[in-house]
């Protein structure tokens, strides 16, 4: 079936944020396959460059359901317990100085977790004013959610790459043993904070199968991470499990 404006409501809409970038992806309900993405370059994180992204007609469709995930660098994961017994802008500000923008948060129940982010007031008000059905939440939330949607029980690095960013995540056991978000954009960087993590806590990289998402088989960097880190990178050949997992794992939190 073709998608098109009489049918949006057979599909959802995942949109990612980023501060170079606006992407989105319709996902068909029945198929879960996506049948349509693109991305729109910021040429300014701002307000007013968003907002002319946005008037695109594609965000006017009656979705079944629609999200958007914000990859804000402040945010902080917590267990549910800390984060019941406390005010979340509380436990924001034992990681993060002053002054703060809006702060809201992801319950991640599958990991008796909780994600506390800070997002600028602008960005909810743009989506929400333009989408009053959007789901908000942070990447963070999207990416453990769409990792733990399958058992986890071997030993994992999952690396999701982003322009400017990347998360590291280790799994095993079918639990989170690691997780963080390093700002930079040059392999050899994600290469040193994997192996002195890696060091840090007596592992071994041969125990583990690398999985890479954010990018596609032909990304141009493959090779380079490959060769230094001397060990096989898988990256999935279906798009909803490779550059557009983050989109497809949106679905799991609406």
């Amino acid at each position: 079936m073709t998608f098109n404006k009489a049918n949006a409501y057979q599909h959802t809409l995942s949109m990612e944020l980023q501060n170079d970038k606006l992407s989105y992806s319709i996902i068909n309900l029945d198929t879960k396959k996506s049948v349509e993405e693109k991305s729109f370059t910021l040429l300014s994180f701002n307000k007013e460059e968003l907002a002319k992204l946005l008037d695109n007609e594609v965000f006017t469709y009656d979705f079944k359901t629609i999200s958007l995930s914000i990859s804000s660098n402040r945010h902080t994961l917590v267990p549910i317990s800390i984060f019941n017994a406390s005010k979340p802008v509380d436990i924001f500000a034992l990681n993060h100085q002053s002054p703060f923008d809006d702060i809201d948060y992801n319950r991640i129940p599958e990991l008796d977790i909780a994600s506390i982010y800070e997002i600028p007031l602008w960005i909810k008000q743009l989506f929400v004013v333009k989408m009053p059905r959007v789901k908000i939440i942070h990447s963070s939330t999207a990416l453990l959610k769409g990792i733990f949607k399958t058992p986890q029980f071997s030993p994992r690095i999952h690396i999701f790459w982003q322009n400017n960013a990347f998360y590291l995540v280790l799994t095993s056991k079918n639990k989170l043993d690691y997780f963080n978000l390093f700002q930079s954009n040059h392999i050899s960087d994600l290469v040193y904070h994997l192996l002195f993590v890696l060091e840090q806590k007596e592992l071994n990289l041969k125990d583990y199968e690398v999985k890479l998402y954010g990018v596609n088989q032909q990304w141009d960097k493959l090779n380079e991470l490959t060769k230094l880190l001397n060990h096989k990178v898988k990256v999935d050949t279906q798009k909803e499990k490779a550059e557009y997992f983050i989109l497809s794992s949106q679905q799991l939190c609406v």
